[in-house]
C-alpha cells in the first residue's frame, strides 16, 4: 500500500515519456566488470574545461550556465527534493519510503537520458539522523535508473529542450516518489562506479523480492519512531551519477538534501515522511551536521584516480578530564572504498568507550555487515573492516554510505592529521585529512620529575618551562637550595649543632671530649654510640664509623662543622 507524503507534479509525465525506455541507444558502452574498471582509468583526462571536482551553482542560488559563459559540459543536479510515499508496512520493524526528485542540467551542454543502455542518470536516496550529536546514516534505497527526460524549468535556467532521451540546457525533469520508488527500476548500487558513471545495462540484480520494503529506501521503525527519538532531525538525500556528467568534472555537485518530517500513523505501526524544509541544492547531507552545529568540523578529501570523501568531526567536553570524540565519514563518490579509519593518540592517553556504527544493507545485496572493530595502541586508535584480499565483500565504506566511530578520551582537542585506508587495491593505499582530534598531549606523559620545570601540553607536543622553585640539592650540608636556568642551585651552609654522641645521661647535648672518647672507643669495638655514620655527605658516607667520621668531628671542635650528625640528640 502506499500513501502520498506531500504535493508532488502529476505522473503524467512519467506515462508520457514511458515509451522511451524502450529506445535503444547508439554505439556501444562498456558493460563488463573489467570494462568498468578500463574506463574508471581512463575518464577525465584532459577533456574538461575546468578541473574535476568544481562545484558550480549551490544552496543560495543556481549557477545557470548562459551563453557566452566558459563551456562547462552537461552538469546535472538536483534542484528539488519534491515529497515522499510513504510505504504502509504494519508489521515488521522495517518502514519503506520514496522521494521525488526534480533534476537539472545547468551546464552548457545537454545530458544524455536513454532508458535502454548504460548512459542514463542514476539515482541514490539516503536518509540520515542528527540525534544526541551524532549525525548517523539510518537508511538507503537502490538505485533508480532513469529512463526519459521531461523538459520543464524547474531551476529557472530557461529550458528551450525537446527532452525525451537527452536532459537539455537549462532543462529540468522530475520523478515523483512513486516512479523512484518502482521497484523494477531499482538496481544495486555496488555495479555503479561513481568516479566515472559507469555501470553495466541490464543491471544484475537478486531477484525482487515480493514486498513493499524491497529495494526502497529501509530504515529501521525504532530509529524514526518520535517517542524514542525526542529532539532528533532527519534529512534525506538524493544523489545522481551519470557518465557523461562526470567526464566533464561535474560529479561532485550532484548531491542535495532537505529536512524531513516524520509522524507515526495512528492506526498502524507505520509511520510517514514528508519533506519539511527547503532543498539545499549540491550539498550532501553531511553538510547538515556542521549547519546545525558551527562546532563540527568538516574536511574534504579526494582520492587521486577516484572520487571523494567528506569527513566531519566533533569535540565535547565532558567535564570529568576526558573529551568525547565523534565523527561522521561519507563515502560521496570513492569507487575505491574505505577500510580502516585511524585517529593519531599522544604519548598516555586513556581510551574509553569506543563505538561503530554502519547502514543496513538489504535485499539480497552481498555485503557482510560486519561492524568494524576498534584497535587502541600506544599512538592510534584504529577501526578496520576484514581486507579486500581476503572478502571482497567484506563491510567497507562504500560510495553513498556513512558510518560513524566515536571515543573518549583524557586529552584536550586539538587539530591532527586522521588517515584513512583505502579498500580496493591500488595507489595511493591510504589518504589522510586534518580533523578534531585528542592532539594535545597527556599531562601525564610530560611529567619530567624535574622539580626546576613548570610541564605542560600544547598541540605540539610537550612543553618544560624554567623556574625558580624551591628544590632539593641533595646535599645535606646546605639549606634553602632554590631552582635558576633549569638547574637546582645550593642554598647557603647549614648551621650544624653536631649531636652527643653519649645517650642520656651521660650524654650532655654538647660535641665535646666525650663525644671524641665515645668515637675512640667506637673504632676499639669497646662502645656503641649510635651505629650511625657521623660524616653522611656523598660520597664519602659510607655507613660506618670510620676515619672520615673523626675528620667531621675534628672540624665540628674546630668550629667548621662540614656536615649534620644524622644521630639525635
Amino acid at each position: 500500500m502506499v500513501r502520498y507524503g506531500c504535493t508532488v507534479l502529476a505522473i503524467l509525465i512519467t506515462a508520457m515519456l514511458a515509451p522511451v525506455i524502450q529506445r535503444e541507444a547508439a554505439g556501444s558502452e562498456p558493460t563488463t566488470e573489467a570494462e568498468i574498471e578500463t574506463s574508471s582509468t581512463n575518464q577525465h583526462s584532459g577533456t574538461s574545461a575546468r578541473t574535476h571536482g568544481s562545484i558550480r551553482g549551490g544552496t543560495f542560488g543556481t549557477d545557470c550556465w548562459n551563453p557566452g559563459d566558459p563551456l562547462v559540459g552537461p552538469d546535472v543536479i538536483v534542484g528539488t527534493i519534491l515529497g515522499a510515499y510513504s510505504y504502509i508496512v504494519p508489521s515488521g520493524d522495517i518502514d519503506a519510503f520514496a522521494f521525488g526528485t526534480d533534476a537539472c542540467n545547468i551546464g552548457s551542454q545537454s545530458l544524455d537520458w536513454i532508458g535502454a543502455s548504460n548512459r542514463h542518470p542514476v539515482i541514490g536516496q539516503n536518509l540520515f539522523r542528527l540525534k544526541n550529536g551524532r549525525f548517523e546514516h539510518i537508511g538507503q534505497s537502490w538505485l533508480k535508473h532513469g529512463f526519459a527526460a521531461a523538459a520543464l524549468n524547474g531551476c529557472g535556467c530557461g529550458c528551450t529542450g525537446p527532452g525525451g532521451q537527452q536532459l537539455d540546457v537549462g532543462c529540468s525533469d522530475p520523478y515523483d516518489g512513486f516512479t523512484n520508488g518502482y521497484q523494477e527500476f531499482l538496481g544495486p548500487k555496488w555495479q555503479v562506479n561513481p568516479y566515472t558513471g559507469v555501470f553495466p545495462y541490464p543491471f544484475a540484480a537478486p531477484a525482487e523480492e515480493d514486498t513493499d520494503i524491497s529495494r526502497r529506501l529501509q530504515v529501521r521503525k525504532a530509529e524514526i519512531a518520535p517517542s524514542l527519538n525526542a529532539g532528533a532531525m532527519y534529512f534525506v538525500e538524493a544523489q545522481y551519477i551519470t557518465k557523461d556528467d562526470t567526464a566533464a568534472g561535474n560529479g561532485l555537485n550532484n548531491a542535495s538534501h532537505c529536512q524531513t518530517f516524520i509522524a507515526k500513523n495512528a492506526d498502524l505501526n507505520d509511520y510517514y515522511i514528508q519533506a519539511s524544509g527547503s532543498t539545499q541544492r549540491e550539498q550532501p547531507a553531511i553538510r547538515a551536521w556542521q549547519n546545525n552545529d558551527p562546532s563540527v568540523v568538516e574536511t574534504d578529501i579526494f582520492v587521486e584516480h577516484d572520487g571523494m570523501m567528506i569527513l566531519a568531526g566533533k569535540a565535547t567536553d565532558l567535564g570529568d578530564g576526558f573529551h568525547h570524540y565523534e565523527y561522521a565519514l561519507q563515502n560521496y563518490t570513492s569507487d575505491r572504498a574505505a577500510g580502516s579509519f585511524s585517529v593519531p593518540l599522544t604519548a598516555g592517553t586513556v581510551v574509553r568507550n569506543t563505538g561503530f556504527r554502519d547502514v543496513d544493507y538489504h535485499s539480497g545485496e552481498p555485503f557482510d555487515g560486519t561492524d568494524w572493530i576498534a584497535s587502541v595502541v600506544a599512538d592510534s586508535i584504529t577501526w578496520a573492516t576484514i581486507p579486500h584480499a581476503v572478502n571482497s565483500n567484506a563491510n567497507a565504506l562504500r560510495w553513498g554510505t556513512l558510518y560513524n566511530f566515536w571515543f573518549d578520551a583524557n586529552v584536550s582537542p586539538a587539530t591532527a592529521t586522521l588517515t584513512i585506508g583505502l579498500f580496493k587495491p591500488g595507489t595511493p593505499v591510504d589518504i589522510t585529512a586534518d580533523s578534531v582530534a585528542p592532539a594535545f598531549c597527556a599531562p601525564a606523559a610530560c611529567d619530567d620529575t624535574d622539580p626546576c620545570t613548570t610541564d605542560s601540553c600544547d598541540a605540539g607536543g610537550c612543553l618544560y618551562f624554567n623556574n625558580s622553585e624551591a628544590c632539593e640539592d641533595g646535599q645535606l650540608c646546605t639549606t634553602g637550595d632554590f631552582c635558576s636556568q633549569g638547574l637546582c642551585m645550593p642554598g647557603v651552609p647549614a648551621v650544624v649543632l653536631f649531636a652527643d654522641l653519649l645517650p642520656p645521661p651521660i650524654g650532655d647535648g654538647v660535641v665535646d671530649l666525650d663525644d671524641l672518647l665515645c668515637l675512640l672507643l667506637g673504632f676499639a669495638n669497646l662502645a656503641d654510640c649510635t651505629g650511625a655514620d657521623l660524616y653522611p655527605c656523598a660520597p664519602a658516607n659510607d655507613g660506618k664509623v670510620g676515619v672520615d667520621d673523626l675528620i667531621s668531628m675534628l672540624e665540628a671542635f674546630a668550629g667548621n662543622p662540614v656536615c649534620a650528625d644524622p644521630c639525635p640528640p
